[in-house]
This record gives structure tokens, sequence and C-alpha cells, in this order.
């Protein structure tokens, strides 16, 4: 056995200090509780010979709020989305420029969940006060948390990590310690492609959507008559293109010089561009359009 100090490739260490890993656990009571017997009598009542399916007591009728809360949490996962990239289960590759505004962000939704939550748990006791007079036979108050311990089932909680990286300051034999070293650049070098793949797609998406929103289309008035119509544009589309221009300049691991091309060309095509003003003249619609195009062909 010998003292091997082996250094990490330069790309690995790079990930671990250009960001962190990143999950949010979202925790929702669906209010819903399936049914054995049931499933069984329906069964049984289409001369089915054994259960064929499952059925599931929907407890609040299509509650609003509680239809609300569940919508929220698909809110959240859009925006892991937004700001994070794939890393491994539900963990997601937080870049560091990326940190104020997903803190902002995340903040923002836990707020509106927690106040999303305590509305509904307030009003609980009178929901299925309600469902007893809308339910019949198929009410049961069991069935029904407490709200004490129907408050445990609503959370919200981000976690942290950081970037493993391995400690190869070891005493360990020489081929086992290359080949560990070895493995985790590998893994490293993948997920860097996958970011990177994903950054170009990013790029691409919002590219073609603004291309697609400056252009016209023909449609038939209300006299039937065709006319050329200017199609919308929505602010958040540009403003997301912009966003993508901001991060891209302080976060491209792979150094790639055409996605550092693209990014620069794209932020000097929008940076100075009003949405307003867009959306009025065709003549911003069609340069905006043609330096669109002609950014989004150099991914080619």
């Amino acid at each position: 056995m010998s003292n091997f100090n082996l250094s990490l490739p330069s790309h690995i260490t790079s990930m671990a200090t250009a960001g962190i890993l990143v999950s949010v656990d979202v925790k929702v009571w669906t209010g819903t509780k399936a049914d054995n017997g049931i499933a069984t009598q329906v069964s049984a009542n289409a001369n089915a010979k054994t259960k064929v399916g499952k059925w599931s007591h929907d407890l609040l009728a299509g509650d609003k709020e509680l239809k609300a809360i569940l919508n929220h949490r698909q809110t959240v996962y859009n925006f892991l989305e937004r700001w994070t990239y794939d890393w491994m289960a539900k963990l997601r590759y937080l870049p560091g420029v990326n940190g104020e505004h997903f803190k902002s962000g995340y903040d923002s939704l836990l707020t509106e969940f927690n106040a999303m939550t305590e509305k509904f748990l307030t009003g609980f006791e009178d929901k299925v006060a309600a469902q007893a007079f809308t339910r019949g036979d198929l009410f049961k108050r069991e069935d029904y948390p407490t709200v004490d311990d129907l408050r445990s089932k609503f959370s919200m909680t981000l976690y942290t990590a950081e970037v493993p990286t391995g400690d190869f300051r070891v005493q360990i034999a020489n081929d086992l310690a290359v080949d560990m070293r070895n493995n985790l650049q590998k893994q490293m070098e993948e997920k860097i492609a996958e970011i990177h793949a994903k950054q170009v797609e990013q790029l691409k998406e919002v590219m073609t959507s603004l291309s697609h929103c400056c252009a016209t289309e023909l449609a038939e008035d209300a006299k039937g008559e065709v006319r050329v119509r200017r199609r919308r544009i929505y602010d958040s589309t540009l403003q997301k293109a912009i966003s993508l221009c901001d991060t891209f300049a302080d976060f491209n691991l792979k150094q790639d010089p055409v996605l550092e091309d693209v990014r620069a060309s794209l932020y000097e095509a929008l940076r100075a561009v009003d949405i307003n003003v867009l959306r009025e003249s065709d003549t911003l619609r069609e340069k905006v359009k043609d330096e669109v195009d002609s950014i989004l062909s150099k991914f080619v």
C-alpha cells in the first residue's frame, strides 16, 4: 500500500464549484381513498368473474382549494425544470449563477403553498360536514383525517447537497484509485454533456417560439374575410430568452464557443427590444424574426 494524492480533472472540480445539488419534496394529501368493496361490486355487476379494476373515493368531490394545491405542486416542479438541470433521481443541478433567482422564486412558492394549505385546513371541517349531506351512504367520517393529522400531510421542503467529487487523498492501491477517479470523471463528463444538451434545447426552444410569434398568419375575421393577422407575442417569452442569455454568460461548463456565440448574438438582438413596440411594429417584428432565424441556424 502506498500514499497517493490524485488530483481531480478540472471539469469535475469546476462542476463542484459552479453549482450545488437541490431537490424539492412537495407532500400533499390527495383527498382520495381506495375502496376494494365497491371495485368488487362494480366488477360483479358487470358479470366479471373477478375484480377487474380499482375504485377510489373523491372524498371532497373536486374541492377547488385542494385542486389548487395539487396544481401548485406541479408549478413547483415546473419551476425546478426552469432553473435547474437533471442530475440523478430527484436531485437536480443548480448553477450558482441561478442561485439568487432560484432562492427568490422558491421562497415565493413556499409562501404561496403555506398560505393555500392554511386556508384549506381552516375550512376543512366545514368541507367534511358538507360531504355528509352530498355523499349519502358513501359518507364515512372515519375516511377523513383530523385537521391535526392532515396538517402533517402537507409540506414543501428544499434539500441541498454539494456536488460529490470524492476524496482520493487516502491510502489505497494505485490501480483502484485510478479506476475510481476515471469512473467519476466519466460520470461528470456525461452530466456536463446532458446539461449542455439541455442548454442548447432551451435556446432553440425560446428562439423557435420568438420566430413563430413574430411572423404573421392568414385568418378569417367575423365577416368571413381572410386577413393578415399578427401572432400574439408574450413578454414572458422575451424575458425568458434574455434570462437564458444572462445565465449562460457565466454558466458554460463545456466552454462551447457555439453556445457562447449564439448566446451573445441573441442577447445583442433582444437587449434593446421593447415588447410593446414589438407587438405593434411590423418592421421590428420582421427584423427580430430574421435575426433570430439567423442565430438559430448556427445550431444546425
